[in-house]
């Protein structure tokens, strides 16, 4: 496979960017009780979280697969129906439960990486999907990763599809203002991730990850595309030094 060097690459987030141990919806509503100031009914984090589980399974029951939805309606939904204040807006409530609802690290080797792309000037920008919103994904990768540079953070929930419908990265190729081609796109997942990206003419590389991975993931085939299969982020740095 002879390539050029890319002059962007965008990545996905979970177990590409960050290495994801759980998810726990009442830890999410925990990390909200400080922020509200009315609760009528007297509802505890276990009761709220009852309620999302009930209504995240009534959505993604009756769902297709490549729809998404936007966990600030979904709270919102909670805690009007419970007639529930917060002292914070609705964006700030979302980040603040999805900091309290995830445990994550950075992806073993991704800073190192990023340093790199900086030095040899490649650009960055990310694509999840996720009922998290762009800006809400931001400011949780600006805390994990601060000395990011990514130009852009988009998820499913800000455009409704998900990958790999095309959506998320003919949104992405137009933010970057790039040909399809001169884009490479990262991810764990071959479906979402590698054969998305093939289909809109992206480069894809699979991040076939080495770490130990307690939480459940999409596993997910071989891909039926040509692709960069990696297992860490020092064979990237690796190949793209091989590039002109």
């Amino acid at each position: 496979m002879k390539m050029k060097r890319p002059s962007m690459i965008i990545f996905d987030y979970g177990f590409t960017l960050s290495l994801i141990y759980s998810y726990d919806t009442k830890r999410g509503f925990d990390a909200l009780t400080p922020y509200i100031k009315t609760n009528p009914h007297g509802l505890t984090s276990s009761d709220l979280q009852t309620q999302y589980d009930s209504i995240y399974t009534t959505l993604y029951g009756q769902k297709r697969d490549n729809i998404e939805f936007d966990l600030i309606k979904i709270l919102r939904c909670i805690l009007d129906i419970n007639g529930i204040r917060l002292s914070v807006p609705m964006t700030d409530a979302a980040f603040i439960f999805f900091e309290g609802a995830e445990s994550a690290d950075p992806m073993p080797g991704i800073a190192d990486l990023l340093h790199f792309l900086d030095e040899v000037s490649i650009r960055t920008g990310v694509i999840s999907n996720l009922v998290e919103n762009g800006e809400v994904l931001k400011r949780h990768i600006d805390r994990m990763l601060p000395e990011n540079n990514f130009e852009f953070v988009i998820t499913s929930s800000d455009y409704i599809f998900r990958k790999p419908m095309p959506h998320l990265f003919r949104v992405a190729i137009e933010l970057s203002k790039l040909p399809p081609d001169e884009i490479w796109f990262c991810g764990d997942n071959t479906m979402a991730d590698i054969m998305g990206a093939h289909s809109v003419g992206m480069f894809p590389v699979w991040f076939d990850f080495e770490a130990e991975c307690p939480y459940p993931r999409y596993m997910t085939d071989t891909p039926e595309c040509e692709c960069l299969h990696i297992k860490n982020w020092s064979e990237l740095v690796n190949y793209l030094k091989e590039l002109t």
